[in-house]
């Protein structure tokens, strides 16, 4: 049997790669179309299971297992990859249906750690917490209802189930045993899935020790790699078949010419967690919708100049954390005509009420000018004038033309409000120092190129430990604070510095000013040639939230 079992594994492997080998012929370099393998494997699992149960049943010896189960394919086979290509259209809607329950719960804790966040300070990693939890919801979903589903092949198989009913049958008859039937499920997922998990840690564990990742170095890692797939698959494969059969005759089989499921006899209290669930799921997509939230942890607007870091980070925190208006000049000095050059010119407002932003951009340099403006908020992020095309190009994102805009709907506001941003809190311990104070204003200045070179401030400076970089000593950034309002009025960035290549040397004169306004006092109205939020904008804004 662990032959056979192997077999499947084989199999699942060609198939992967016959369709990754058409995506690649097609053009296609994204690897979604990859999913498309799981159609071929369902027909190929199909034609190869009713000899893995007949030899398992009847305890067929080596010698004669091919003709067994050539004869259980030739009886069963047509039968059961109907049956098995029936059954999948079906787990797939009932997977997006549980995947979209698992979702709304998520977004319900979601929701609970913003508000935990803001009104008790327990800070949480939403980004990676929540993108664990969107692949734990689709593996949870997708294992749920194959466990539901399993057991239509020997229903099939046993003449006890129709080819159009065995899903149906299978589906009732495991929630007879609603504890059993969890359990047996997630085996059976960790069962599924420990192949693909060894091969994935034997390819990196190759790329640890020093294997080539490159043709044709890489063969060996190739084919170590799919014999370990392989050879595990057989193995969890040949335990599957035996609990499978077994269970079938033991729990399965029994159940599915029994009494009505406990769902059937308590279709009352059914009726009545569906409802409490879909209000609940509806009251948190309305709050996250509607963008209702507790608003940002705001420090007050005390500053102490004697502690640079921690004022910096509170004027940094009540001017980039609040609605505002900010103009961004960069420039370039021309030494040939003795002048400074403006290259690029941001000007943009952040509505934080309504979780909104609109930039104009303009650059001149390297002998084009280019001119685009933006607006985002969650759900979508849109671009118009030159290079529209291209503005958003991370994440998950939909492409949509909606003249004379460019709208990519997948976006959140706060991914475009950090992309806005020039300082971070974090940024407050970059090394300042007090440069002057008075009543109204506090300057503070960083002098070391090591501690401002990374920071998001306009022009790029490279690491002054960089081969052939040599800065000058009046290279520099300035702060001016706000003392009465507690925050940012401008941002100033000094470059000087020798970019020595060989024996050629660039002298670099860089400048640039993030002047504030409005800070607390700015609307972004939706542009009304951009048109009204679509389903799918809706749908990422109940995803996305504060």
């Amino acid at each position: 049997m662990l032959v056979l079992c192997g077999a499947i594994g084989l199999f699942e492997l060609l198939a992967l790669f016959l369709v990754a080998f058409l995506a690649i012929r097609a053009g296609l370099v994204n690897p979604a179309p990859l999913v498309l393998y799981r159609p071929l494997l369902v027909v190929g699992i199909a034609a190869i299971l009713p000899g893995c149960y007949a030899v398992y049943r009847e305890g067929v010896e080596l010698r004669a297992m091919p003709r067994r189960a050539a004869s259980a394919l030739r009886s069963d086979g047509p039968r059961l990859v109907a049956a098995s290509v029936l059954t999948r259209l079906v787990a797939t809607v009932l997977t997006a249906a549980g995947f979209a329950l698992l979702l709304a719960l998520l977004l319900g804790v979601d929701t609970l750690a913003v508000w935990s966040e803001a009104l008790l300070g327990l800070g949480v990693d939403r980004t990676l917490t929540f993108q664990l939890g969107l692949l734990a919801a689709g593996l949870l979903a997708a294992w749920l209802v194959n466990g539901l589903v399993a057991y239509q092949d020997l229903l099939v198989i046993d003449g006890e189930s129709s080819v159009l009913g065995a899903w149906k049958d299978s589906t009732v008859a495991v929630l007879s045993a609603p504890r059993w039937y969890v359990w047996q499920a997630l085996t059976r997922g960790l069962l599924l899935a420990t192949p693909w998990a060894l091969a994935i840690v034997t390819v990196l564990g190759l790329d640890a020790v020093g294997v080539p990742d490159q043709w044709p170095g890489s063969l060996p890692a190739i084919l170590l790699s799919a014999a370990v797939f392989v050879g595990v698959t057989a193995v969890a494969r040949a335990t599957l078949v035996a609990y499978h059969v077994e269970t079938m005759e033991s729990i399965v089989g029994p159940a599915a010419q029994a009494a009505p499921t406990p769902i059937r006899n308590n279709l009352g209290r059914v009726a009545m967690a569906a409802i409490l669930v879909l209000s609940l799921v509806g009251g948190v997509a309305a709050v996250r919708a509607g963008d209702v939230t507790p608003g940002p942890d705001l420090p007050g607007a005390t500053l102490d100049p004697d502690d640079p870091a921690a004022t910096m980070e509170v004027a940094i925190r009540r001017t980039t954390y609040q609605s505002h208006a900010k103009t961004e000049r960069s420039e370039q000095y021309n030494a040939t005509a003795a002048r400074w050059d403006q290259t690029t010119v941001i000007d943009g407002q952040v509505d934080r009420d309504r979780g909104a932003l609109h930039a104009h951009i303009r650059f001149d340099g390297g002998g084009q000018s280019l001119e685009q403006t933006v607006y985002g908020t969650d759900g979508v992020a849109a671009a118009r004038g030159d290079g529209a095309g291209t503005y958003a190009t991370g994440g998950i994102q939909i492409r949509a033309i909606r003249e004379p805009w460019v709208a990519f709907i997948g976006h959140s506001f706060d991914e475009l409000a950090r992309e806005w941003r020039s300082l971070e809190p974090a940024d407050a311990r970059a090394g300042w120092t007090l440069r002057s104070a008075n009543e109204s204003t506090l300057v503070y200045a960083i002098t070391d190129p090591a501690d401002f070179h990374d920071l998001r401030l306009g022009v790029y400076t490279p690491p002054p430990t960089e081969e052939g970089i040599t800065y000058r000593t009046d290279s520099e950034v300035l702060a001016v604070l706000d003392r009465d309002r507690g925050t940012i009025e401008r941002v100033v960035k000094q470059a000087y510095f020798e970019d020595r290549f060989g024996d050629e040397v660039e002298v670099r004169n860089l400048r640039s000013t993030i002047t504030y306004r409005n800070v607390g006092n700015v609307t972004v109205d939706r542009p009304d040639s951009l048109g009204g939020p679509g389903p799918l904008e809706i749908l990422w804004d109940v995803v996305y939230y504060a």
